[in-house]
């Protein structure tokens, strides 16, 4: 009776023993399945060291000689970070060139009103001198019929007539080109004004472009630029 009680003893203590195994490699079962997924099966491991996850290609958008490369591969970066520098003398150059370009432009254009106010002017004063040579004719003509003055003086009258009108027909012309270059607008748009803005406002887009800028912060995976 004594030996039974303790086999049936020893075989509960066995039971138990593997009873307490067997849930300790279920529970660890279990939790290495949750490692697996909550963390690793987020991760994608390559043979090569780089992640196909969300990437950004980083490229120039002007041409030009790298002068600077100011982040690596697996550093991180933040957004708007400078990551590569290009040599900025041809753009700073184009720059400036556009620059002048748009400065000389504005001037011409002021100095195409002011010409256009001086047309007017011109074509007031030749009225007045047509007005004037029509006057004369018209005093003198009367006269030529009571001999008071002699006929090459009318002569003379008509002739002035003429050539005043011819030269105010010339000053309306020269006024009507003027004007046609500046009407319609103001300084700043003028059409040649416009353009050369154009250009200047593209010249300094490539200027800034100089810079290669991080478009979102995270790190750099390869970096195929050399200085």
């Amino acid at each position: 009776m004594s030996d039974s009680s303790n086999a049936n003893g020893g075989n509960g203590k066995r039971r138990g023993l593997l009873l307490a195994i067997t849930l300790v490699f279920v529970l660890a079962g279990a939790a290495w399945y949750l490692l697996w997924l909550l963390v690793w099966s987020q991760r994608e491991v390559t043979d090569d060291a780089y992640v196909n996850g969300n990437q950004v290609i980083v490229s120039a958008q002007v041409p030009g000689t790298v002068v600077a490369i100011l982040a690596d591969d697996t550093q991180r970066v933040e957004a708007g970070q400078v990551l590569v520098r290009l040599d900025p003398t041809d753009t700073e150059l184009a720059l400036a060139k556009a620059s002048s370009a748009l400065a000389h432009a504005v001037r011409q254009v002021r100095q195409l009103t002011e010409s256009a106010g001086q047309a007017d002017t011109a074509v007031a004063a030749r009225e007045l001198d047509f007005k004037r040579a029509q006057a004369d004719l018209a005093r003198r003509t009367p006269l030529l019929a009571a001999n008071a003055v002699s006929p090459e003086e009318v002569a003379h009258a008509r002739d002035a007539v003429r050539l005043a009108g011819s030269a105010l027909q010339a000053a309306q012309r020269q006024a009507a080109a003027a004007h046609a270059l500046v009407d319609g607008s103001d300084v700043a748009g003028n059409p040649a004004v416009l353009q050369a803005r154009a250009a200047f406002r593209e010249a300094w887009v490539h200027a800034r472009r100089n810079e290669i800028l991080a478009p979102i912060s995270g790190y750099v995976a390869q970096r195929n630029v050399q200085v």
